[in-house]
């Protein structure tokens, strides 16, 4: 296309150098006009990639708020706002444990004992624990024997030669406590002496009642009551002996089965409760905003941050509804945002909306754009190019062919000599080409690309080479 601007370059330096050598002689001086010299192509017929374009806002793949899952007291909350976190490593939040690490540690203790029950249980009754129960009847039964046999000879014997040496010590006591009572009104000796000698003789009257009530037990004999809490505490032992002997009832099983179970679910469900007090963030992205300070209470549900995911991005824009019905998922696109002009995006068509906009009928289009960079941030604006499918056939001429004249486009076509001015419409331009939608205009015809600025419609005109692309400008 060089070549083709050196050419009108030329073209408008001679009119310029005609103007200074003064006016054109008329026709009527010098005959018919000459002929216009100008620079033609062909119309061409070339393979287009058609392109549905459209402009969009860029947004996150994921976008959540963190929610507490347990109630409790923030004790921790490190990340601040614009910060990048780790999914399952960056801890957002934690609450204060020791509560329940207190009651986790209690129901460990239970679920331990209830576990030991159940294993023994199930292992049935150790020979030491049965020989145990056999000695307890043995004893039990001894006991009721003594009971039912009353007091033997000897215990009465006994009991009749104690009451008699307290007798004894009693009638020396008192004989004690007369003699040192006269010694002091005598005043021989001190009052305190009496005073022991009272104490003495007090004791012992207390040994001889004593004496006397055991007397008495032991010629009245045992009581029923007596004897009937040894047969209660023989049969007890003797069915304990047999419920060793027979062995854990598979009820007794289940039963201690069941409450291990239970004491291991409040284990499970208070080891799980305390996992969630530590809030971690879900994915890997960028914390937008806080929502916690450390100290405040709280409940479940209630919004610890809000995070973002960048990688990738969506730019989510309109599509009407005839270029809506020619997209395809996974159509490359093409990303272009102000804050970077020098750069384009490569994306794919994630999908489009089946729904429409009630007010712009227009469908919304989600492209997917990778971000490993981060450069595209949530809530820019976007340009989107989308490729449609194949290809097709089209028209085209170089970009100097297409002359504007009262708003309107048009060429000119060069036929036996004579420019003929055909409008058209236009396309895509690429590359130095412009696609011709429609116009009287066929593949192989020439087109006039330097000389057509002031070309008239049948005005004669002769083709000249183009210059060369290092030529000067005249009057250099």
């Amino acid at each position: 296309m060089a070549l083709v601007g050196r050419g009108r370059a030329t073209l408008v330096a001679a009119l310029v150098l005609a103007g200074c050598l003064g006016a054109l002689p008329s026709s009527a001086q010098f005959g018919p006009p000459p002929d216009v010299p100008v620079v033609t192509a062909r119309v061409a017929s070339r393979p287009v990639k058609d392109e549905v374009t459209f402009i969009g806002t860029v947004e996150p793949d994921r976008s959540v708020t963190v929610q507490a899952e347990v109630a409790g007291r923030v004790a921790r909350a490190e990340p601040r706002e614009g910060e990048s976190v780790t999914g399952g490593q960056t801890i957002l939040a934690e609450l204060d444990r020791a509560p329940n690490q207190l009651s986790l540690g209690e129901a460990r203790a239970v679920a331990a004992k209830a576990r030991q029950e159940w294993d023994k249980l199930q292992k049935g009754y150790r020979p030491e624990e049965i020989d145990e129960a056999r000695q307890n009847v043995a004893r039990a039964q001894a006991r009721l024997r003594d009971l039912e046999a009353g007091a033997r000879p000897q215990e009465r014997e006994q009991a009749r030669s104690a009451l008699a040496e307290a007798e004894a010590r009693r009638v020396w006591a008192e004989q004690e406590f007369r003699r040192v009572e006269q010694l002091v009104r005598q005043e021989l000796v001190a009052a305190q002496e009496r005073d022991r000698a009272r104490q003495a003789y007090d004791v012992a009257r207390s040994q001889e009642r004593a004496a006397r009530e055991q007397v008495a037990l032991v010629d009245a004999g045992t009581r029923s009551e007596q004897v009937e809490a040894a047969r209660a505490e023989v049969r007890q032992a003797q069915q304990r002996l047999k419920l060793l002997e027979a062995g854990p009832r598979s009820e007794e099983i289940a039963q201690a089965e069941a409450e291990y179970r239970r004491a291991a679910f409040v284990v499970e469900r208070l080891e799980d409760e305390l996992r969630r007090m530590t809030i971690v963030a879900p994915f890997t992205g960028f914390l937008i905003r806080k929502r916690i300070d450390v100290g405040a209470w709280l409940r479940p549900g209630d919004p610890v941050a809000d995070l973002i995911d960048l990688d990738p991005v969506f730019v989510v824009g309109p599509v009407n509804e005839r270029d809506a019905s020619r997209l395809r998922s996974g159509a490359r696109a093409r990303v272009t945002v102000d804050a970077h002009p020098d750069r384009a995006f490569a994306g794919e068509l994630a999908y489009v909306v089946p729904q429409a906009d009630r007010e712009s009928r227009a469908f919304p289009v989600k492209v997917r754009v990778r971000n490993p960079e981060h450069v595209l941030k949530a809530g820019m604006f976007a340009r989107v190019a989308l490729e449609i499918p194949g290809n097709r056939q089209a028209l085209h001429v170089p970009k100097d062919a297409i002359v504007r004249r009262d708003g309107a486009s048009l060429v000119f076509v060069v036929d036996n000599g004579v420019a003929r001015a055909r409008p058209v419409r236009t396309g895509v331009s690429a590359a130095g080409l412009v696609e011709l939608l429609d116009g009287a205009v066929g593949a192989g015809q020439e087109v006039v690309v330097v000389g057509n600025d002031t070309l008239r419609d049948g005005a004669k005109v002769r083709k000249v080479a183009a210059p060369p692309a290092d030529a000067a400008p005249p009057g250099k």
